[in-house]
């Protein structure tokens, strides 16, 4: 094929058909049928120019693909078969393969099976794997994290919960907060520790894990850092954290004034011996603002 300036206003589609699997000389032939029909071979490899000896099987193959069609004979000449029939036909035939290869190769399976931990290293990156856990979550979803980061995800958690799919939500926020998140009996939220008062890395962490099968931990601050899993012991760990949330956001509210005696607001007097000096710090200026 020829470099002149005779294709380049066709480059750009050029590129995007040779994308759906169109050879570089079928694509540019298409295209010149499209703006010249009925031509012949010779017409076509003249105005593409074309190596003459490449044109006729170019022709055979688009004809094979459905994109063109011979309309007579001696000379043969072909006629585009129009880009809306001919690009559905693809984008059909290409979603029966994909849902085909889907199947087959989720029965591939490796000798050595190793679930990795994915880093994750931007807020975007971070929201779209969430995104994405919560679109094939079929048994459950929990999650634990600040109002703010939940929300982008609040619509994709409704359908969720519409299509069966239990929600356990253990949220850093206030009461208004927590019912932006109860769609039914199927979604449950709790107050982070009764409270949703914001501890330790609270304002800017999430963990999510889906259906005993995958989980993420994510710091979505200045500095993004993620981790994503489907590791088993890994999501046991993640699934746990949430399940003994759960237990202390429930003891908590029945025996709320009990432990505050004991062990004073938000566990203050027992967190002072393992949280990191910053987050007490930070912990003890929130209960002063409160109090």
């Amino acid at each position: 094929m020829k470099s002149s300036s005779t294709r380049s206003p066709l480059a750009k589609q050029a590129a995007r058909l040779q994308a759906l699997g169109l050879t570089a000389y079928e694509a540019v032939a298409y295209l010149i049928l499209l703006q010249h029909h009925p031509a012949t071979a010779y017409e076509i490899g003249k105005l593409g120019g074309l190596v003459k000896a490449n044109v006729y099987p170019t022709l055979e193959s688009l004809v094979r693909r459905g994109a063109v069609q011979p309309v007579s004979r001696e000379p043969t000449r072909y006629v585009p078969v129009d880009p809306q029939s001919f690009l559905s036909s693809v984008a059909q035939g290409t979603a029966t393969l994909c849902n085909e290869l889907v199947a087959e190769l989720g029965e591939v399976t490796p000798d050595d099976p190793v679930e990795y931990v994915w880093l994750l290293q931007s807020a975007a990156d971070i929201q779209a794997r969430i995104a994405q856990m919560i679109a094939q979550a079929r048994k459950h979803i929990w999650l634990k994290g600040p109002e703010n980061l939940l929300l982008p995800h609040r619509t994709a958690l409704r359908e969720a919960v519409k299509r069966g799919t239990k929600l356990v939500v253990i949220l850093f926020g206030n009461e208004s907060a927590a019912k932006r998140f109860r769609f039914s009996q199927n979604a449950r939220v709790y107050l982070h520790e009764g409270s949703g008062m914001i501890v330790g890395a609270g304002e800017s962490q999430v963990i999510v894990a889906c259906d005993f099968g995958q989980a993420l931990s994510a710091n979505i601050a200045e500095h993004c850092e993620g981790a994503f899993t489907r590791n088993p012991s890994v999501v046991y760990l993640a699934e746990s954290l949430i399940r003994h949330e759960i237990y202390l956001a429930e003891i908590i509210s029945a025996y709320a004034p009990r432990i505050e005696a004991d062990f004073g607001k938000a566990l203050v007097s027992l967190r002072r011996h393992y949280l990191p000096e910053r987050y007490v710090e930070d912990l003890r200026a929130r209960l002063a603002v409160r109090l």
